[in-house]
């Protein structure tokens, strides 16, 4: 169930798995950015996704510094 399906919120925390590609609107918590393994490669944002539903653990790979700067705007992520 995607937004463009329902007009909704999209899928809930409780709904989502590993592989699934969704669309949906998620509160960040705790945004960090954190540096690859190799830290010439860059860095990462971890997040946690949370709704009425529960809390899951995110990570965004590129884009990472938007991602960062647009969660402190609003606290929410689509």
């Amino acid at each position: 169930m995607t937004e463009t399906e329902t007009g909704a919120k999209g899928p809930f925390v409780t709904e989502l798995r590993e592989g699934m590609h969704v669309v949906g609107f998620f509160h960040a918590r705790e945004p960090v950015m954190q540096l690859f393994r190799e830290a010439g490669r860059g860095s990462f944002l971890r997040l946690q996704l949370v709704d009425r539903t529960g809390t899951i653990s995110a990570r965004l790979w590129e884009g990472a510094e938007e991602g960062l700067e647009a969660t402190g705007r609003t606290g929410v992520v689509k």
